[in-house]
């Protein structure tokens, strides 16, 4: 492993070579080593040409010197050819480079991005910043506990998030409850999804009903909203779609039949 630096002084992750050790590219895709194989296979073709061997042992020898370096030379023009991609099952490439899975996650984070500016409008309106003061609803007490808002995660909050979507029960707040305990002496700290105040976004919503009084935080008294100065960014929607389980694993139903012009 080694780093590289980027135009803005940012250190990347990069690869170094096993053969010449320049960083940029691997062993297997080393120029270096290409000629090498190109110079030993016009070496030994001459040398079996002039056939000034003295022993048939050492035209033997170089006869088989000459077929691996020929099948090295093969293998690397060959090299990926065969390879199937573990995202879209395609051959020829592998999930780093499969133009299906960056369709996809530019897909999600156009739409992720749409959600956020949504999400954000509703969190000022109801005054969900960190310090906010709410009551905690929860189907499994009957009371509910009141708590203030100590970080939120907006790097995980994506539109999947929204009702009867696969995320919307992710923690994306902490939350303290104000009353003490002797087992929680500062107040117990619990993970909180984002209430539905703030994730029913659609016009029309196809939720059960039961998702609006479940699990709800409930705003009392109001804190000031500031995201990450980037975070409307189609940038910082991209960050947070590498970040994404959803793109991890194969390719998952959500984008099947999906085609993207840049393919």
């Amino acid at each position: 492993m080694a780093y590289t630096q980027d135009e803005n002084g940012n250190y990347k992750r990069t690869v170094r070579c096993g053969y010449c050790y320049e960083i940029g590219h691997n062993k297997s895709s080393c120029p270096q080593k290409k000629q090498m194989h190109k110079d030993r296979v016009a070496e030994y073709e001459k040398q079996l040409a002039d056939d000034n061997f003295t022993d048939d042992w050492e035209r033997d020898y170089a006869k088989r010197l000459l077929l691996q370096h020929k099948s090295s030379l093969e293998k690397s023009a060959n090299r990926g050819k065969h390879r199937k991609c573990s995202y879209c099952s395609d051959e020829g490439h592998t999930r780093r480079t499969c133009s299906f899975r960056k369709g996809d996650m530019k897909s999600w984070a156009i739409t992720t991005m749409n959600a956020r500016e949504k999400f954000v409008d509703n969190m000022v309106g109801i005054g969900l910043g960190v310090g906010a003061l709410g009551y905690r609803k929860s189907p499994y007490c009957s009371e509910s506990e009141l708590a203030i808002v100590e970080y939120i995660n907006w790097e995980a909050i994506n539109y999947r998030l929204s009702p009867g979507m696969s995320e919307q029960w992710t923690d994306i707040l902490r939350v303290r409850d104000v009353q003490i305990s002797d087992w929680h002496p500062t107040g117990r700290t619990v993970g909180e999804p984002l209430p539905a105040a703030v994730t029913l976004i659609d016009d029309e919503p196809n939720t059960p009903q039961h998702r609006v009084n479940a699990h709800d935080f409930e705003v009392v008294s109001s804190a000031d909203v500031n995201p990450p100065a980037n975070f409307l960014t189609l940038d910082a929607a991209l960050e947070a779609a590498k970040k994404n389980s959803l793109f991890e694993g194969p390719r998952g139903s959500l984008f099947y039949g999906a085609t993207y012009d840049d393919e």
